[in-house]
């Protein structure tokens, strides 16, 4: 793993890990994720498609799987935890037109174009809503009755939602310690990155225009 892939894991990657731990995930449940393109989205969806054997000493949540699967899995990185570490059910996700394939590979089952179909036009409800982009004051229709619903970009006015900022700590990343290792779980960077020091300002503008896939990395040393 280079430099810039693991910098750019903790912040996504714990993000992803703890809207699962605060809802208490079960396996079995299904998900759905807003904005599974993004840095945390992403990551998300392979916490779906991704399990192995994991030491003891870890969240009684998450799905343990034989070896034999582990030297099977080929896929990439809320979209990667979700399936194959958290056990989910199935997992839905939204998405520019352009980037319908690429949430896809990452392992979604159902893939949502949000240009061309509104949330009221999906048919499916989910034991959870996972929100990576401030948008559920809206997306709460696609929540079973009793759904919990996480908004990690803004507080939400829905009474369901709730909004946190991530606590970050070296024995959460330990706990998926063994995912990355054996590559279940994969950094998932924008194509453009890693950016210069001195061109921060251009990575901040591409965040902004919304045509970003994975995570943008910035290079302290040009």
């Amino acid at each position: 793993m280079s430099f810039e892939e693991a910098a750019s894991f903790p912040l996504a990657l714990q993000t992803a890990q703890e809207g699962f731990d605060r809802v208490n995930f079960q396996r079995g449940q299904s998900v759905f994720i807003v904005g599974g393109a993004g840095g945390v989205g992403s990551l998300a969806i392979q916490v779906k498609v991704n399990t192995i054997l994991l030491p003891l000493k870890t969240s009684r949540n998450l799905v343990p799987l034989q070896n034999d699967r582990v030297r099977s899995f080929n896929n990439t990185c809320v979209v990667q935890l979700a399936k194959y570490v958290y056990g989910a059910s199935k997992i839905a996700t939204t998405t520019s037109t352009g980037k319908v394939d690429f949430v896809r590979q990452l392992g979604a089952d159902t893939v949502i174009d949000y240009t061309k179909q509104s949330y009221d036009q999906i048919p499916q409800k989910f034991d959870f809503v996972f929100d990576t982009v401030g948008d559920s004051h809206r997306s709460y229709v696609v929540a079973k009755e009793k759904a919990k619903i996480i908004d990690i970009a803004n507080p939400s006015p829905h009474p369901r939602a709730e909004f946190f900022i991530v606590t970050a700590s070296g024995s959460n990343l330990e706990r998926l310690r063994g995912y990355i290792e054996c590559e279940k779980l994969k950094p998932v960077i924008d194509p453009i990155s890693p950016y210069s020091f001195s061109n921060v300002m251009e990575a901040f503008k591409h965040i902004e225009s919304g045509r970003a896939r994975g995570k943008i990395v910035i290079s302290p040393i040009d």
